[in-house]
């Protein structure tokens, strides 16, 4: 792996889901490349695919290689897989293979192992994209009811005609209701805008992706 930590390394960082990365790195049918040579896989929807998204990178320069990638790859696909599984499949030992994961942790790139739930099969999701408008002089209280709300998955600060993004997951129609009439007519709020995601086209289904 290439030395690249000098300083530390202030890229993005991936969270490894059971099946899946998380925001959202993934592929399935991984077509194994060989060093030199990045080769795209083929990519499922709603997932990025990692080999297509960071081709032509110059890894010397990067805080990891190309096999790093491939090993990123092979957790995407099953993140509970043996680690002497996925070495035996891109022809590196068990030792290098933990080396490398434990490297690419320790500088943050990989964030964490967790469980895809789909909410769909135990309750009624509704999931809302909330735009809002705030009066500046208001504006940390209102992210502050965003962020500590339990059914706030994610807040962020946007440009347009609107202030905030707030993405939403509630169990049914009702709690979202009692959201709506009870949190976006307080003080600081002075408009919204609602999406409610009917279905997806590409993406992840009810999981709070």
């Amino acid at each position: 792996m290439p030395s690249a930590r000098r300083g530390g390394w202030k890229g993005g960082s991936i969270f490894i889901v059971a099946g899946h990365i998380h925001s959202q790195y993934s592929s399935n049918n991984v077509m194994i490349a060989e060093p030199g040579n990045l080769m795209a896989t083929t990519q499922d929807s709603g997932r990025v695919d990692l080999f297509e998204r960071w081709k032509g990178l110059n890894f010397r320069f990067l805080p990891i290689d190309e096999r790093d990638v491939r090993i990123l790859e092979k957790l995407a696909e099953d993140c509970r897989k043996p680690n002497t599984k996925i070495a035996k499949e891109l022809g590196i030992s068990e030792a290098a293979m933990r080396k490398r994961v434990k490297e690419m942790e320790e500088i943050g790139l990989i964030q964490g192992y967790s469980v895809k739930v789909d909410y769909s099969l135990m309750e009624n999701s509704v999931k809302a994209y909330v735009s809002v408008k705030v009066d500046s002089e208001h504006r940390l209280k209102v992210v502050k009811m965003f962020t500590q709300h339990p059914r706030s998955l994610a807040v962020y600060r946007v440009t347009g005609d609107y202030d905030l993004l707030s993405v939403m997951l509630f169990r049914d129609p009702r709690e979202f209701q009692e959201f709506a009439d009870r949190h976006l007519k307080v003080e600081g709020v002075k408009s919204i805008k609602t999406h409610i995601v009917v279905s997806s086209y590409k993406g992840e289904i009810w999981s709070g992706a």
